[in-house]
């Protein structure tokens, strides 16, 4: 009985950190999301700007339309951020919510002055409002911006190591258990749990779909490396990401997405055998985009 016992209790603290590891890879995706969304807050914020003085120099219907495009996007990202923000107060100091000056406020004048730039109010005043975009958009903004992407960044980042505690103690425990067990009675089942801990540190550390590292992996090995470097030595990280991966989703479907993104991945692998790069660390970093560091 006392082994059956002993059996069972290396079974749930297995679940466990099976189940810590689906946590933490779920968790993970959400993180990259949400990180990957403030930071096109970003991009998209001087997008509005450069759109805005094109359409006030020159009037042309096509600013026009691109800047009410992007301004729509600009905000319902940011409804969407600030979503996740309200719930947690570390990330709801960034956005610093009902106080005039803060991050939240200076979004909503963002938009208020370019939606004016488009309106059909008199020249003087849209051309203040751009003026203000200007003031905005080079400075101010763009810093807490950065500085919302940073909180995110802060938040995903504990998380994940809070997920890896946990699922370091159960495996530990899991591994203490088995010892005592193979000791007494359960030496041939040790090659099966030894490849099954295996199996579940690889899912916990890569992307399910391409293979390649995932996000939290990549960033520990790359933080390795540059840990490693000699004086004169230097880590290379090249990012990139799909033109137009969107427009295959949305005539073929996901499943022809996921065969773009896996043929992707497997090009990157080629590439980085090819030339030889066995140090390269290749890892899918969310959505379309992948990053490579060697």
């Amino acid at each position: 009985m006392r082994y059956l016992i002993g059996l069972g209790v290396i079974a749930v603290l297995i679940l466990t950190h099976h189940v810590t590891s689906v946590a933490a890879i779920s968790n993970g995706v959400q993180d990259e999301e949400l990180i990957n969304a403030s930071g096109r807050q970003r991009m998209l914020s001087q997008r509005i700007l450069f759109l805005s003085k094109q359409y006030i120099e020159t009037g042309a219907e096509d600013f026009a339309a691109d800047l009410s495009a992007t301004v729509d996007i600009f905000e319902t990202a940011h409804e969407e951020l600030v979503a996740v923000a309200a719930e947690d107060a570390e990330l709801a100091s960034a956005y610093a919510f009902g106080v005039p000056n803060g991050l939240d406020a200076r979004v909503a004048a963002y938009i208020r002055y370019a939606r004016t730039v488009l309106s059909d109010r008199a020249e003087a005043e849209r051309r203040q409002a751009h003026n203000e975009l200007v003031f905005m958009g080079r400075d101010t903004l763009l810093g807490e911006l950065d500085s919302a992407v940073t909180a995110f960044e802060a938040k995903a980042n504990a998380r994940a190591e809070g997920m890896k505690r946990l699922s370091k103690a159960m495996l530990a425990l899991a591994l203490l258990t088995l010892l005592i067990e193979l000791l007494v009675i359960f030496r041939p089942l040790n090659s099966w749990l030894y490849e099954t801990m295996q199996k579940l540190d690889r899912e916990a550390n890569t992307d399910a779909l391409t293979g390649l590292l995932n996000r939290k992996s990549w960033i520990e090995t790359l933080s390795a490396d540059v840990a490693r470097l000699k004086p004169g030595q230097s880590v290379v990280v090249i990012a990139a990401d799909l033109d137009g991966f969107k427009s295959v989703n949305d005539a073929l479907g996901h499943p022809a997405g996921d065969v773009v993104l896996q043929s992707v991945a497997g090009l990157l692998q080629e590439t980085a055998d090819d030339l030889r790069m066995r140090n390269a660390a290749i890892a899918r970093i969310g959505g379309d985009e992948f990053f490579c560091s060697f």
